[in-house]
C-alpha cells in the first residue's frame, strides 16, 4: 500500500512538472510574440492563437495520459496499453464504444 502511494504521488509529481512546463514555455513564447508585435488582435488572429495554444495544452495533456496508462498497465490494471489510455482519458468515457472494444473477453457480434 505504501509502495502504490509513493509511486502515484511520483507519478503525480512528473505530471504537474509537465504541465508547468508545458505552460511556462507557452508563457515565453506569448511574451516573445507580444514583445515583437507578432499578435495581431482581430477575430481571426486572437482565435489562431487561441486553437493553438489550445492544441499545445492538449499535447502535454496527452503526454501526462500516457504516462498513467503506462504505469496502469506496468502494474497489469489492464490488458492492453489501448484499454489503459482509454480508461485514464476522460474525455473518452462520453463516447459510447462497445463492451467488446474495451479489452474485455467476450466477443463482437457486429
Amino acid at each position: 500500500m505504501g509502495e502504490n502511494l509513493i509511486i502515484g504521488f511520483v507519478t503525480m509529481a512528473v505530471c504537474l512538472t509537465i504541465q508547468c512546463i508545458v505552460v511556462g514555455a507557452l508563457l515565453d513564447v506569448l511574451v516573445f510574440l507580444e514583445k515583437k508585435g507578432l499578435i495581431r488582435l482581430t477575430l481571426v488572429g486572437v482565435s489562431s492563437l487561441l486553437v493553438a495554444v489550445m492544441l499545445i495544452m492538449l499535447a502535454g495533456n496527452i503526454i501526462q495520459i500516457t504516462i498513467w496508462a503506462g504505469l496502469f498497465f506496468s502494474y497489469g490494471e489492464f490488458k492492453e496499453f489501448a484499454t489503459a489510455f482509454y480508461h485514464k482519458d476522460p474525455i473518452m468515457k462520453y463516447i459510447k464504444i462497445p463492451a467488446c472494444g474495451r479489452g474485455h473477453q467476450k466477443k463482437c457480434s457486429v
